[in-house]
């Protein structure tokens, strides 16, 4: 308790004192009640910027989020705002800028925005005509080589149209994000507070908690208390009680929360788009030259085709469909059938299940879009189909020689998958193999040394058939055909006889 009302510390032990014995904190919890000491309060400015504006991926995936749409709903009701009624701007593009012309649109933009009532008729007010331009907002250049801004309103009043309930809230949401890009950051005081307790059994714990005290709203006005975006687009989560430096602190409550590690969160229908767009998180740490490559690809698939790639992988039963929990939108996940698709391609062509490949393929055609001229682009085509039908037929070849990839003619370095492959190989066998070699290594090298070492490998738990889970360490190996039911393992066929480790066709 503390005058203001109350702030909820946690024990917060060095990596040495951490708590292991439940018997050790429940005695710990019990000590500290009713212990009145001083706190320690440390404070700086912050200031929090509004969320970006909407691009295509990142309005589906918080609509998903918010209500449970699928990706081909969010599109479906984003198209019909743009096209049958005229109230936003193209809703395919990725971008999250608009043009200097959109900012001296926003005032008559914003006069129509009223009309949507509370609390856009206050935030408007707040404005008084003052916008807040800012560089994250505004970017001529990038609106220039897209041809289109990001999801915003059009100057036509919403107010004589008819309009569904879903299409309404879509129109609201983006409307919401439209006013608060040009309102001031909202300002606030990052405060940590802290108690050491100076005598007891509790002596020299530290108890500690972090947030932010809010000075000046700015753009949150728009956002509701118990509006998660705030929250969830803003980066802060914990609202603290105003405390005084050397104010006294009396722990009124001490409880345990028992908690585990969890497995990391299925994809769903509409967060896996936004994988998708930023695809170079995905790539693995040991491939960073990758990463920094991808960072400026648009990613696996368009805009206009991410959630039909989505659609259709259900549709061939690669994926499926989990249960909803709440009101968000159903997990997914690599089917029985995936699964196998997955072990049988990674050992033989790994790049086929390796997303940062079809990334890499959009960059070359964003290579032949960006060419100066018609012959520069037709000769960037000609390399790009000559590279791609090379690869295609060395896959081919590989699937066809049933898990053992054919010995490359010249000098083919290996591809990325191998290189994973091989240091994986290395470093659970404990085998020495520097950067260098491991950069330099051919294709026929690197299968060569899978080959030698596979065995011992597999002997030490090592897996070569593991379906991978883009990059956030899911890693399974079953021949089930569907999903886990009643208790059944993924990992265990319905049939009670695992799968030999032996090669196997796709």
């Amino acid at each position: 308790r503390v005058r203001a009302g109350t702030v909820t510390l946690r024990h917060a032990p060095s990596a040495e004192e951490r708590l292991t014995d439940r018997a050790a904190a429940l005695a710990l919890a019990e000590a500290v009640r009713g212990i009145a000491e001083p706190l320690a309060v440390e404070q700086k400015p912050v200031e929090t910027a509004p969320p970006k504006l909407f691009s295509k991926t990142s309005f589906l995936t918080r609509a998903g989020a918010l209500w449970g749409w699928a990706g081909d709903k969010s599109a479906e009701i984003l198209q019909g705002l743009y096209q049958d009624k005229g109230l936003i701007t193209y809703p395919r593009a990725e971008l999250t800028v608009v043009a200097s012309s959109d900012v001296e649109k926003a005032p008559r933009i914003m006069e129509h925005l009223r009309g949507l009532g509370e609390p856009f008729r206050s935030a408007i007010d707040r404005l008084d005509g003052r916008l807040t331009v800012r560089r994250s907002v505004v970017n001529d250049r990038e609106v220039a080589e897209a041809s289109h801004t990001a999801i915003i309103p059009t100057d036509v009043p919403a107010g004589g149209l008819r309009l569904t309930e879903d299409e309404a809230k879509a129109y609201r949401l983006i409307a919401q994000r439209y006013v608060a890009a040009f309102m001031p950051s909202a300002q606030g005081l990052r405060t940590t507070v802290s108690m050491v307790p100076r005598s007891g059994p509790c002596r020299d714990r530290l108890f500690r908690t972090a947030g932010t005290v809010e000075t000046e709203p700015g753009w949150r006005v728009l956002f509701g208390a118990d509006d998660g975006e705030a929250e969830e687009e803003g980066g802060e989560t914990d609202r603290l009680t105003p405390v005084a430096d050397g104010e006294t602190g009396t722990v009124s409550a001490a409880r345990l929360e028992d908690k585990r590690t969890r497995p990391p969160v299925p994809y769903t229908e509409t967060s896996i788009l936004e994988a998708m767009l930023e695809v170079h998180r995905l790539v693995p740490p040991d491939k960073e030259h990758l990463r920094e490559i991808l960072k400026s690809s648009k990613g696996v698939g368009t805009p206009a085709t991410r959630e039909t790639v989505i659609k259709e992988l259900i549709a061939s039963q690669l994926v499926e469909r989990g249960r909803a929990r709440g009101k968000g939108t159903p997990p997914i996940d690599l089917s029985g059938q995936g699964i196998m698709l997955v072990e049988a391609l990674l050992p033989i062509v790994p790049e086929l299940v390796q997303p940062e490949t079809t990334a890499l393929l959009e960059m070359d055609l964003d290579r032949i879009e960006r060419a100066r001229d018609s012959r520069g682009a037709d000769r960037l085509a000609e390399q790009v189909l000559e590279d791609a039908r090379e690869r295609i037929l060395r896959q081919f070849e590989a699937i066809r020689a049933n898990g053992r990839p054919p010995e490359p003619s010249g000098s083919r370095p290996a591809a990325p998958g191998q290189r994973a492959f091989v240091a994986a190989i290395a470093e659970r066998l404990g085998l020495t193999l520097s950067p260098e070699r491991l950069a330099a290594m051919s294709a026929g090298e690197a299968s060569a040394f899978i080959d030698e070492h596979k065995a011992r490998f597999e002997e030490c738990g090592g897996r070569t058939g593991g379906a991978g889970r883009g990059g956030n360490g899911r890693s399974r190996s079953s021949r089930s055909t569907g999903p886990a039911r009643g208790g059944q393992r993924r990992d265990e066929p319905s049939g009670g006889r695992r799968r030999s480790s032996g090669t196997r066709r796709p």
